[in-house]
Parts: structure tokens; C-alpha cells; sequence
């Protein structure tokens, strides 16, 4: 896995969105990654990422930083450039049935 925010062999670059997914699951893999997140740096969830991206991210389920980037309309770069790597560490994570992985901000 590369933390750059593709896979092995992935350019990044991919625009289609991900195959069919548990979107449920997934969300929820997302809410614990930002509580996990928001308690590292002792901040409030909400000021991580919002519930409109969560739901994006959990529908879209990017694998890839530019995927990512793609999806999420009004996301700070500062944010992506903090986040997105970590966010897409977990999406790919879920997707491949493999437990979350440590944070790396």
C-alpha cells in the first residue's frame, strides 16, 4: 500500500468511482476514524471533516487522494493535505477487509 494515497501499482490518477460496497460499514469506518483523529489532536469531530463528506466518502469510497479530491466539493487543501491520505488509508483498508489502520497525520 502506498500512503501517498494509491495502491501499488496506481498512478492516482483513476476517476472511476469505486466497485459496490457496504456503505454503511463504511461510514461508520469513517466516523470512527475522525472521532480517532479529533481526539489525537484534541479537537471536536466536526472540525476534522463534516458529516456531508463522510457521506460522500462512504458513497464514493476513494481509494486514491485524487479520487478523493474529486468527491469532495469544498474541502480545504490544508485539510486534504493533512487528512487525505489517512482517509483514503482507511477507505482502502475497509474495502479490503483489513482492520483500520494506525493514523499517520
Amino acid at each position: 500500500f502506498d500512503l501517498t494515497g494509491g495502491r501499488d501499482g496506481d498512478d492516482g490518477g483513476g476517476d472511476a468511482p469505486s466497485p459496490a460496497h457496504d456503505e454503511a460499514g463504511l461510514r461508520e469506518r469513517v466516523v470512527a476514524w475522525r472521532r480517532e483523529v479529533a481526539n489525537a489532536l484534541n479537537n471536536l469531530p466536526f472540525q476534522i471533516i463534516n458529516e456531508e463528506h463522510m457521506n460522500v466518502i462512504a458513497a464514493e469510497a476513494p481509494t486514491t487522494t485524487a479520487r478523493l479530491g474529486d468527491v469532495l466539493d469544498a474541502f480545504p487543501a490544508a485539510k486534504m493535505r493533512k487528512y487525505g491520505a489517512s482517509i483514503v488509508a482507511a477507505v482502502s483498508a475497509f474495502l479490503d477487509g483489513r482492520p483500520a489502520p494506525p493514523l499517520n497525520l
